[in-house]
């Protein structure tokens, strides 16, 4: 019978990829993560064949027909007979039962390990397992949920009570936004608060020459925007248009004044979180 691949990366420089080392074992449900722009997609072409390293080198010791690519699909339930795979994902809860998970930032490997393992250890694979969790999808993935613990991380509400956070919870509405279609526009009033729960968007800004807007950030699950506009009557300072279906939570300011008005001792905490998080981004408040 034959042996099941092995991947090894040798000192690979190609595209956002620098220097990348790492060993795929025989037999591996092996995951790749990590944000949008930090190389998934360019190692998973370095191993179909369908790229050349500009430095370094992929070797494959067995079948390349025994490699499964999977590039943000389903994961298999267990590894088949015979096969290698390797899924590259931004999302973190299809892979946790992956053998071997490698967490990439700016084209580096920065964590590797199991799921559990990385958990313990704290690092940035934990650190975006929090924040895509506390969600969840009913009826069909027609409407969503977050959950008050989640709730209490988010910088805007991590000062409110639990009880003040339980009124809030259900003044979240469902949003469904198909890929190309514009979340909110630069401009515009902003009006509502947005938590992505899943899929991925993009945020630009018009520049100063009026050519096509400039790239500014990427968002995908547990990324929020806009919080501004629960408290202050502002433009939007960006277009968010979704690059992936997305599923959104969002808080209009009206249904948020109802829950200052009915616990108003918590209106100046905050008004004080805002400011802050406001004058980081270098404005005046």
């Amino acid at each position: 019978m034959n042996r099941p691949p092995s991947i090894e990366f040798r000192n690979v420089t190609f595209g956002p990829l620098e220097n990348l080392s790492l060993i795929i074992p025989s037999g591996a449900f092996a995951a790749v993560v990590g944000p949008t722009g930090a190389g998934k997609s360019a190692l998973l072409g370095l191993i179909a064949g369908t790229s050349v390293p500009r430095e370094g080198s992929v070797v494959i010791d067995g079948n390349p027909a025994d490699i499964v690519l999977i590039d943000e699909g389903k994961a298999p339930s267990r590894t088949p007979p015979r096969q290698t795979i390797v899924m590259a994902d931004y999302r973190l809860e299809p892979v946790r039962n992956a053998d071997v998970i490698f967490v990439l930032e700016n084209g580096s490997i920065v964590e590797r390990g199991t799921h559990r393992a990385l958990m313990k250890t704290g690092g940035a694979y934990a650190k975006l397992w929090r924040k895509q969790s506390g969600f969840s999808l009913h009826e069909g993935e027609t409407r969503a949920e977050v959950d008050i613990q989640r709730l209490e991380e988010l910088p805007l509400f991590a000062k409110l009570s639990k009880a003040v956070l339980a009124e809030l919870q259900p003044l979240f509405r469902t949003q469904h936004f198909p890929a190309g279609r514009v979340i909110v526009y630069e401009g515009d009033p902003g009006e509502r608060f947005y938590i992505l729960v899943r899929g991925k968007a993009s945020a630009t800004k018009a520049n100063i020459d009026g050519d096509n807007p400039d790239e500014v950030g990427f968002l995908s699950d547990g990324d929020f925007f806009g919080e501004i506009a629960l408290l202050r009557h502002e433009q939007r300072t960006v277009t968010v248009h979704a690059t992936q279906p997305c599923i959104c939570l969002s808080l209009s300011r009206e249904n948020f004044d109802r829950i200052l008005d009915r616990f108003p001792e918590i209106r100046k905490k905050v008004i004080d979180v805002a400011r802050i998080r406001y004058e980081d981004l270098g404005r005046d408040w």
